[in-house]
């Protein structure tokens, strides 16, 4: 990867806040572009939990995100699972929005 390429995905990765969440099969992840954490937080909200889908700020239709485990930020926290959601029923953790 040329040194050009590489600038352009780090441009790339500085405009968009990039929310991953899972998909119905479990093993699965999405990718979502928003222009901010509350604009993700806004569309999620909207959603509601289910098997939904998401239209992102890119403009993107998602079909089927798991919206049930929330989303997180890429590159910043593993994918979510029971054990998460475990520590959010107990209070060990806070819900994800």
């Amino acid at each position: 990867m040329t040194k050009g390429e590489q600038a352009q995905i780090r441009a790339f990765n500085r405009r968009w806040f990039v929310a991953v969440a899972k998909s119905p099969c479990g093993c699965c992840e999405v990718e979502m572009l928003f222009d901010s954490k509350e604009s993700a937080t806004a569309a999620f909200q909207k959603a509601g939990f289910g098997h939904l889908a998401i239209t992102d700020d890119a403009g993107t239709v998602h079909d089927n995100v798991d919206t049930f485990y929330g989303f997180w930020e890429k590159d910043k926290e593993d994918g979510r699972g029971l054990g998460h959601l475990l520590g959010v029923v107990t209070g060990q953790k806070k819900w994800p929005l």
